[in-house]
């Protein structure tokens, strides 16, 4: 299995024109606040990759906390706090093309 955090190589693709994933990542609750404990809900099921390859899931919850799979859909819960959530795909072809997107997560 790929370690937890993948080379970074940039989204442009490698020597043999690889793509990478098209990062879909649906949140609840959707604003990402709400009291604490927050449980909030990362969801990168819907993901695509252009090139049909198999994708990997990274979730960095930004409070010490990460997970990777499949599966594609994970679950945290938040302390009272602000953290940014990071989330990446890749895929696993020797390029490691690869995508992230970061979210806000305010548990009041």
């Amino acid at each position: 299995p790929p370690s937890p955090e993948p080379p970074l190589r940039g989204p442009s693709g490698g020597p043999t024109g690889n793509q990478p994933p098209v990062l879909e990542l649906k949140v609840t609750p959707r604003s990402g606040t709400g009291p604490a404990p927050l449980d909030v809900n990362f969801n990168m099921c819907p993901t695509p990759d252009p090139d049909g390859d198999k994708i990997l899931f990274f979730f960095d919850y930004g409070d010490g906390a990460t997970a990777q799979g499949p599966p594609c859909r994970q679950q945290n819960t938040y302390k009272k706090g602000r953290y940014s959530a990071n989330m990446c795909v890749w895929d696993q072809r020797p390029e490691h093309a690869l995508q992230c997107v970061a979210f806000s997560v305010d548990a009041q």
